[in-house]
Order: C-alpha cells, then structure tokens, then sequence
C-alpha cells in the first residue's frame, strides 16, 4: 500500500470512528436545585468514544440563565459518558434553565432553579439522617479499580514552603499515592525535621450543600490498611473541601471535616473547622475524643446546608456549626502531609514513613 493510500485509509477509518459515536443525551444529578447550589451534568454517547476522545460541546440555550457551565467536556477514549460541574446562582422565583450538548448531533436536557423561600428546608431528620442514603450518590469513588480514576481526581505535585503553618516544607508527590491494595493509600515521608513529601488528592467537580462521608484511616506505619499501626508526631491526615485547589487555597469555602493530628498528645482530638472569606468558625464542640483513629477505618460525614454544618463520627452527631456557613461550591481535597511544631501536627518524626487510608468518598446534594 503506498504512503498516499495508507494515509487516505487512515483518514476514512478515524472518519467512521468519530461517525459512529454522537451525542446520546444529556442528564443531570437532580432534577431540581436550589439557586447557589451545584449540581452535576453527565453527557452520554452512543457508542465509545474514538482513540483521540470525545469533545461535546455545551450551551445554555437562554445565555442570561444564572447558571455557570464549562463550554466542552471530554468524554475519555473508550468511555460513553463523562460528567461536568454546573454551578446556578440565586433566583428571585423558580425557572428552568436548558442546557445544549453537540458532539455529531445536538441534545438538549433540561433542570429546574427555585429561589430559596419557596423551596422547605429540611427537617432535623433529614439533616442529621441519613435520608440521603436512600439515594444514589452524586459523585461516588470507592478505590477499589487499582487505578486512580483520573477523570474524578487530580492529583497534586508541587512543593510548599511552610505548609499550614506547621514548620514543614512540604512537598505533594504522585509517587506518594498508590491504590495497589484495594483502597486509597496516601504515603508519608520526614527526610529531615523540616521536610516532608506526603500526598493529596482534588476533585474535578465542585460540589456545595449536602452531605458528605468519607471512610478514611488516620495515618500509621502500618503499611496495609489492616495492619498494625501507630501514630507518630509530625503529621496531619486530612479531608476537606476547598473553593480553590491547590496551591492557592483561597478559603472563600473550606470544611474541615476531620483534621487528625499526629502529636501524641492530641491524637484522639477529631477537629473540625469552617472557613468562610477566611474568617474560621469552629463548631460546638471544636473537638471530640476518638480513641486511636489510626487503628481502623472510621466513617467522618458532615452535612452542609445553608443554616449549619453538622458532623459525625461513625454515624452519631459531634458537633455543629450554626454561623459563618460558607455559599459557594468548592472541590473535596484529601491530604497527609508532614509537620515540625509543637503547636500543629507535632515535632518531625525523622526517617518514619507513614500511611493514610481512604476506602471511600460519597457525595449527596441536597434535595
């Protein structure tokens, strides 16, 4: 076959692939919202999509719709959906915003915004219990694929001076991150007293009111996530959510929903803060005991509405916040990282490595 043949047989073969997958349709977590809440889109393809990716483009169809969206999504190779954050904005009364998708043809799919007066608030059951677990999550990851699901997460790699303010200089490695053993290990180093390189993972998505769990083991040596373990001073292991990714960490919206030190005076201290325009609010209580949450998984949940922020442990309620509640969506950020101060995190523990567990992340939005 000559050069000029081979390429025209290149061409018509890449043009049946993009022919045989279009635009399917478009669908959405909830069929109604509350202005100022996200929610996420999901488009479907008909088919796989080709070696180079499906890019579906999207349009609000009333461009003065208070809603925010990106103008294209990428359907990964192979994949036939793909998802993709849609933030709305306040309303005075309840309308329908419709979203176009093209890729191949045109799709069009539609959700309701209602203004927060019409719209019941939960009742204290809800808020506390779980009605949520009746429901499919909106955003779902288990861990459990032996392979970090890129299109959910990134992954971060850079380095920090400082960090938190904990005396660590601290840098965030993919190496650091592995998911080998059926859940998500995050692995933590202290080269010298003032440095570390430990591991954090970001969301795609930004997500706002409803509730959240994630299923993490605090930091240990044990090397398995059932394996004995200690806690060490010198760490913090984290899950929160973050209105910037890193590194800028604008804290417009940040929920910490545990930070669990390493200090060994303070390691059954579960702490909780709430940011909002950077201004901390801690709830009542700020801390609650925990015995040894580096020996096991725990189940930390907090439920984000627009009049408090409840947390739990295990399923029982901790600790609430009732002012200083942040509005805006932001991403869910899962972090270990080293320290060297008495006052955060503890002292370095020098040439110890340390690993984190997390064995699921769930997401609900409010109803």
């Amino acid at each position: 076959m000559s050069g000029t043949t081979l390429i025209q047989a290149q061409l018509q073969a890449h043009r049946r692939s993009r022919a045989s997958a279009s635009l399917s349709s478009i669908s959405f977590s909830a069929s109604s919202v509350v202005g100022g809440d996200s929610l996420i889109g999901t488009v479907h393809l008909t088919a796989p999509a080709p070696s180079e990716g499906a890019v579906v483009t999207l349009v609000l169809n009333e461009p003065s719709d208070p809603s925010v969206l990106p103008v294209s999504v990428l359907v990964p190779t192979g994949a036939t959906s793909a998802n993709f954050a849609i933030q709305t904005n306040a309303v005075s009364s309840t309308l329908t915003v419709t979203i176009s998708g093209t890729y191949g043809v045109t799709q069009h799919a539609s959700f309701i915004v209602t203004d927060a007066v019409s719209t019941p608030s939960p009742t204290a059951d809800q808020d506390s219990e779980d009605t949520t677990k009746t429901t499919t999550p909106t955003f779902e990851d288990n861990f459990n694929e032996g392979v970090l699901n890129t299109s959910k997460w990134v992954v971060s790699n850079y380095e920090t001076n400082n960090y938190t303010g904990g005396g660590s200089n601290v840098t965030f490695s993919p190496s650091h991150v592995d998911l080998s053993g059926g859940s998500l290990r995050m692995e933590l180093t202290q080269p010298t007293a003032g440095t570390s390189t430990g591991a954090e993972l970001t969301s795609k998505l930004s997500f706002g009111y409803g509730t959240y769990e994630f299923s993490m083991r605090a930091g240990s040596t044990s090397p398995s996530s059932t394996g004995a373990g200690t806690t060490e001073s010198g760490q913090i292991s984290s899950t929160f959510t973050i209105h910037n990714p890193p590194p800028s960490y604008d804290s417009v919206t940040e929920i910490d929903a545990p930070e669990i030190e390493g200090l060994s005076a303070r390691n059954e201290d579960i702490e909780w803060t709430v940011w909002k325009n950077s201004i901390a609010t801690d709830p009542t209580p700020e801390y609650k005991v925990l015995a040894n949450p580096e020996e096991a998984f725990h189940v930390y949940k907090f439920v984000w509405s627009a009049a408090s922020i409840k947390f739990y442990i295990d399923g029982v309620l901790k600790a609430t916040c009732t002012s200083g509640i942040p509005t805006v969506a932001a991403v869910i950020d899962i972090n270990f990282y080293g320290t060297n101060g008495a006052e955060w995190g503890g002292l370095a523990t020098v040439g110890v490595t340390r690993y984190m567990y997390v064995n699921g992340v769930r997401f609900w939005a409010a109803s």
